[in-house]
């Protein structure tokens, strides 16, 4: 019976040991990135964590971010912002959408308040904004923004032509015109600034269907 017990002793021992071993692997392969100079939080989340961002290691990572990337952080404060919409990003995985709108809030006040700032980043918040914004209406009844101040910050972006050097911003921006001119239809009746953003999307898609230059070699 001594030995038995002994025996299970043991191996409870080495399990727990095994989940602190791999605990401890994962935050030290985390921990790094917080204090690279290289590092970009979005690009560092689609390699590591492509379709797995309703994980629990996921949201591990972030709050690993949260806690230890202070230094990074602060001088980066688009990067900071980021980090608060993936986090709604989980949330809204898991059914939150009312987390998924506070978020991308506190990711839009962050940014709001950044003297340079990735134009992909703040675009995508709005958007997010935008997307969620009636359901948290619906079950709050009020909020901090309105509905129109959403979009009049969307067309502050889409029409700031020193944002348009990048494909990837041209595609978001093609999203943007869309869901402005959808709500200057739909809310405001007004159907010359819907026709008007409507085209600018349509003409944005079709520039980006066209290949680029160096892959008709």
């Amino acid at each position: 019976m001594i030995v038995l017990q002994l025996e299970r002793s043991v191996d409870s021992n080495i399990i727990m040991f095994k989940k602190l071993f791999l605990a401890g692997l994962f935050i030290i392969s985390v921990l790094p990135f917080s204090f690279s100079q290289e590092f970009v939080l979005k690009d560092v989340i689609e390699t590591r964590f492509d379709r797995k961002q309703s994980t629990p290691e996921f949201l591990t990572f972030l709050d690993s971010m949260k806690t230890h990337g202070d230094n990074y952080f602060a001088d980066n404060c688009d990067q900071r912002a980021c980090l608060e919409r993936y986090y709604g990003k989980y949330n809204a995985y898991k059914g939150d959408v009312i987390k998924r709108f506070e978020y991308s809030l506190n990711a839009w006040n962050i940014i709001k308040n950044c003297k340079d700032f990735d134009p992909n980043i703040l675009i995508t918040i709005l958007v997010n904004l935008d997307n969620y914004y009636p359901a948290y209406l619906s079950k709050n009844g009020t909020s901090t923004i309105l509905d129109s101040e959403i979009i009049q910050e969307l067309e502050k972006v889409v029409n700031n032509d020193e944002f348009f050097h990048e494909r990837e911003f041209k595609k978001k921006a093609a999203n943007a015109h869309y869901r402005i001119g959808e709500y200057y239809r739909l809310i405001k009746k007004d159907f010359d600034n819907a026709l008007l953003h409507a085209r600018k999307s349509i003409s944005l898609h079709n520039e980006l269907d066209k290949p680029d230059k160096y892959t008709l070699r």
